[in-house]
């Protein structure tokens, strides 16, 4: 029975009808029917459930994931289970048998024989799903500008791979000077890009068919789109806290026996410690609609955001070149030996600090660089 009281806000009084949560999911106005009447929250409005949405309240009120349920009409050939446990078995150095398989629910054992799950289909290099794909696309500031675009279908996890690979060759490459040996170092941690790709293949939400998944790389940003809310139970509070939980809970475990993730529920700490490391703001991470997404700053965003760069706090490349000016003029040649930076990162922070009016060059391309006297 729901719980009734009486609460006070401001000068309001208000009468409060608790009611506890159910498995019986989802929760809809009776008069209106299930697909008429299931609404969820999209920040501040209550909108009506997609069909899929609806599909997907259902198993989560019964405790299934649709990656553990039969895949219909997909066959677990002996072709196609060696297949999978050759991909599993990559990255862990593992030896994957039909047993393991079953074990991970990716294979089901039936009266009939044994069946594919949905999960062990969207592993295979056929897979069936012909919307459970990734599209990447290199753009300007916005979409209205396509210089390139690719689109990756078969295993998910080749998918996340090729997604990730398709960012490294369009953000720039620099190199760093460690001791005697040089280093080449993009721009954005890649580890942090590689766990952003892997969490777009293992949360999606893959009975959206309307939708796919989606990289974009612009100019100031880099943008993972994944189809799908966040899953019953768990809110945007939790998920920034460190909480998770998990949709594909199949897939989760084929991933993690694969040695492709260390630990559920590590992602976005990792993906911030790793930026911040690298002198970056941490990826901004959101529900937008029904999709989620994780966006990633390129160096060059703070000289191009509103308002411009003359009041943004300094990274670590800034409070470097900052430091060895104040020793007295150095060329950018200078500056990049002493500083270790890519050479990236010193004309980015350069051309920062030229913004907000703190470093001025005295001469041609050669000239040395040298602090304004502006207060820092």
């Amino acid at each position: 029975m729901p719980e009734i009281f009486l609460a006070t806000v401001g000068d309001k009084n208000l009468i409060v009808v608790e009611v506890n949560e159910s498995g019986a999911r989802p929760y809809f106005l009776k008069h209106e029917g299930v697909l008429k009447g299931t609404y969820v929250r999209l920040g501040a409005t209550s909108v009506l459930a997609s069909p899929e949405v609806v599909d997907d309240l259902r198993r989560s009120g019964r405790g299934v994931s649709f990656d553990e349920q039969s895949c219909i009409g997909f066959e677990a050939t002996d072709a196609r289970i060696s297949e999978v446990c050759a991909l599993l078995g990559e990255r862990s150095g593992r030896t994957f048998t039909k047993t393991d398989l079953l074990n991970m629910k990716l294979l089901i054992q039936t009266g009939d024989g044994i069946r594919p799950t949905n999960a062990f289909a969207l592993l295979c290099d056929d897979n069936p799903f012909s919307h459970a794909c990734m599209r990447c696309g290199l753009f300007k500031t916005d979409r209205s500008v396509v210089i390139d675009r690719k689109e990756f279908g078969g295993s998910i996890i080749r998918q996340a791979d090729e997604a990730y690979k398709f960012v490294l060759s369009h953000i720039r490459l620099g190199m760093e000077l460690r001791g005697l040996y040089r280093k080449d170092v993009y721009e954005l941690p890649e580890d942090a890009l590689r766990e952003a790709a892997l969490n777009m293949a293992i949360h999606r939400n893959y009975t959206i068919q309307e939708s796919v998944s989606f990289v974009s790389v612009y100019d100031g940003k880099v943008e993972f789109l994944s189809p799908g809310m966040l899953p019953w139970g768990i809110d945007m509070d939790k998920v920034l806290s460190g909480r998770s939980m998990a949709r594909n809970k199949v897939v989760l475990s084929a991933f993690k026996s694969a040695g492709l993730i260390e630990s559920f529920g590590t992602g976005i700490r990792k993906m911030n410690r790793l930026c911040a490391d690298s002198g970056l703001p941490a990826p901004e991470i959101k529900e937008d609609g029904i999709d989620f997404v994780v966006t990633f700053f390129r160096e060059a965003y703070v000289r191009d955001r509103p308002g411009g760069a003359r009041d943004a706090p300094f990274g670590s490349a800034e409070e470097r070149i900052v430091s060895l000016l104040g020793a007295g003029g150095m060329t950018a040649a200078a500056l990049l030996r002493e500083s270790g930076l890519t050479r990236g990162k010193v004309d980015y922070a350069l051309a920062s600090l030229v913004d907000r009016g703190i470093v001025t060059k005295d001469g041609g391309r050669k000239g040395a660089w040298k602090l304004t006297g502006r207060k820092v």
